[in-house]
């Protein structure tokens, strides 16, 4: 994985990575801080996502991991995000600008089926159109 050094210098020249005496939330020493929040325009996505795409295929060329499908955003666009669940960050309904593409993106992999109806009712309210929506993951 010689990539992995180009990703190290990324995070430093991005000022994600720093270097010095820190204290964690949990109030241990450490020699350093990574600021995940700080990769935050497209170029630099971008190249972080290339960093993820070429350590899973190291991985799965090496054997360590096996996988036929990978979810994600593969294509560059602007998305529009329409309905955010600002309380809590939840949820968070995105769309292109066309509507072709709409995703309801959750942090858990299972949704309460009230909160869904809920999100489908506000989008419809805001006429977005939700007629090529489908469930991927668990409604309970």
């Amino acid at each position: 994985m010689d990539f992995s050094r180009d990703f190290i210098a990324l995070a430093c020249r991005k000022g994600v990575l720093r270097f010095g005496a820190f204290v964690t939330k949990a109030g241990r020493n450490s020699p350093y801080f990574f600021n995940a929040g700080l990769f935050n325009d497209g170029a630099t996505l971008g190249t972080l996502s290339e960093f993820y795409a070429r350590t899973l295929l190291d991985a799965e060329r090496h054997g360590r991991v096996q996988f036929d499908m990978l979810f994600g955003a593969l294509t560059k666009g602007k998305y529009w995000i329409v309905l955010l669940d600002e309380e809590n960050y939840q949820y968070a309904v995105v769309t292109d600008n066309r509507q072709f593409t709409l995703f309801v993106l959750s942090r858990t992999p299972e949704m309460d089926k009230d909160l869904y109806d809920g999100i489908l009712a506000e989008l419809e309210a805001k006429q977005v159109d939700t007629s090529r929506l489908k469930v991927t993951g668990m409604l309970n």
